[in-house]
C-alpha cells in the first residue's frame, strides 16, 4: 500500500501535451510513411478475383431437410444428406486432393494480353510477377536449399518432386471454395494475376467439380448400365439365333409328316419363344437401367457464372499507405518519448501526496 503511494503516476494531458507540440513532426514522419507504403504498394503486382457460384440438387425428402436445417442452425452437422459419401461440406477437401489439383493445373489458359497460352502449371511457375523483397528472398532461400528438390516438368500425382509440391500448395492458396451448410450454395473463387487466367481457373474449377461429383455418384449405375447391356445383347443374340434356326427346320420341312419333325418344330418354337421372353426381360431392364444413371446424374444450377474482372482484388495502395503512416505516427511518438530528457519526463509524473 504504502508503496503504490509512493510510485509516480504518469500525467495523461501533459502527455498529450509534449507530444502535441511536436505535432507536426509527427504529421510529417506520418505522411511519408505513408507515401513510402504507397511506394511499395506499387511494386506489388495486381490481383483479380472471379467467384462462381453454384446449387446442387436436393436429394434429401422434406424430413430430412428439415432436420438438417434445424442441426446446421444449432452448429451441428446429422451426416451425409441422403447417405451419399460425397456431399457439399466434402466439396473443399475435393478441390485440394493432389489428383484434382493435378488436374486442374494441366488444364490451358492464356493471358488476356496474350503473352503467354499453354498450361496453368506452366504458368504459375515461370509466368509470376513477385516485388523486389521477395525476389531476395527467393534467391535467400535458394543459396541454402537442397540441390534435389527435382526440376520435371511433368506432373505425376503419384510422384511429385519438392518444387512441385511447392508450386501446389501455392496453387491451393489461390483457388477456395466454400459451401453454406444452410442452403448449399457453393462458392468457387479464383485469384491470379491476370483477370481472363482467373476466369479460365474458376470456370474450369466449376466445370471439373460437377464431372467429380458426377462421375462418383453415377459410378454404380454406370457399372450396372453397362452389365445390363452386355446381358442384353447375350440375349438378344441367343434370340436372333434360335429365330433363325426355327425358321430355317420350317424351310426345310415345309410338309411336315413325321412325328420327329414335329417334334424338333415344337422344341425349336418353345426354344425360340424361351429366348424372346429373357430378350423381352432384358429389354425392360436395360430401359430401367438408363432411367436410373439420369436419376442418379445429380444437377448442378450456375447461380452466378464465371466473368472477367473489371477491378483488381488486390492490393489495396489507400489502405497500405494508411496502415504505414499509422505505423509511421507511432514510431515517431515513441521515438520522441525515447529522445526527451529526464527532467521532462519528470515533469510529467506526480505523485499522490503532490494531488
Amino acid at each position: 500500500m504504502e508503496k503504490d503511494k509512493l510510485m509516480p503516476q504518469i500525467s495523461l494531458v501533459k502527455l498529450i501535451m509534449q507530444l502535441w507540440s511536436r505535432k507536426w513532426t509527427i504529421v510529417l514522419v506520418a505522411f511519408l510513411s505513408g507515401v513510402l507504403g504507397f511506394v511499395l504498394a506499387l511494386d506489388i503486382p495486381k490481383r483479380y478475383r472471379t467467384v462462381v457460384t453454384l446449387a446442387p440438387e436436393s436429394t434429401e425428402s422434406d424430413m430430412g431437410a428439415t432436420a438438417s436445417s434445424l442441426s446446421s442452425m444449432l452448429g451441428m452437422t446429422m451426416g451425409a444428406p441422403g447417405g451419399d459419401a460425397i456431399y457439399p461440406e466434402l466439396y473443399p477437401d475435393i478441390i485440394n486432393t493432389t489428383p484434382f489439383s493435378v488436374e486442374m493445373l494441366n488444364i490451358p489458359v492464356s493471358t488476356i494480353d496474350e503473352s503467354y497460352s499453354g498450361d496453368l502449371y506452366h504458368y504459375l511457375k515461370s509466368h509470376q510477377k513477385s516485388p523486389w523483397w521477395s525476389k531476395l528472398k527467393a534467391k535467400f532461400k535458394a543459396i541454402f536449399a537442397s540441390k534435389d528438390m527435382g526440376a520435371s516438368d511433368v506432373l505425376d500425382p503419384y510422384c511429385l518432386t519438392r518444387r512441385q509440391m511447392i508450386l501446389i500448395d501455392s496453387y491451393h492458396k489461390k483457388v477456395t471454395c466454400e459451401v453454406d451448410v444452410k442452403t448449399s450454395v457453393i462458392t468457387l473463387t479464383s485469384v491470379m494475376q491476370d483477370k481472363q487466367v482467373a476466369c479460365i481457373v474458376a470456370d474450369s474449377l466449376c466445370v471439373k467439380l460437377q464431372e467429380y461429383v458426377t462421375a462418383y455418384k453415377t459410378n454404380k449405375a454406370k457399372n450396372d448400365l453397362a452389365t445390363i447391356k452386355k446381358l442384353y445383347d447375350e440375349a438378344r443374340d441367343d434370340y436372333m439365333y434360335a429365330q433363325q434356326q426355327y425358321a430355317s427346320f420350317l424351310d426345310k420341312n415345309a410338309n411336315l409328316v413325321r412325328e420327329s419333325a414335329k417334334a424338333e418344330a415344337v422344341r425349336l418354337e418353345n426354344e425360340q419363344n424361351m429366348t424372346f421372353g429373357v430378350y423381352q426381360e432384358m429389354s425392360s431392364q436395360l430401359a430401367a437401367a438408363r432411367a436410373k444413371l439420369q436419376e442418379q446424374t445429380p444437377a448442378f444450377t450456375v447461380l452466378e457464372p464465371a466473368r472477367l474482372a473489371e477491378w483488381h482484388f488486390a492490393p489495396k495502395k489507400s489502405v497500405i499507405a494508411i496502415i504505414f503512416a499509422f505505423l509511421g505516427g507511432m514510431g515517431a511518438c515513441l521515438w520522441l518519448l525515447y529522445k526527451m530528457n529526464g527532467v521532462e519526463i519528470m515533469n510529467w509524473f506526480k505523485s499522490e501526496e503532490e494531488q
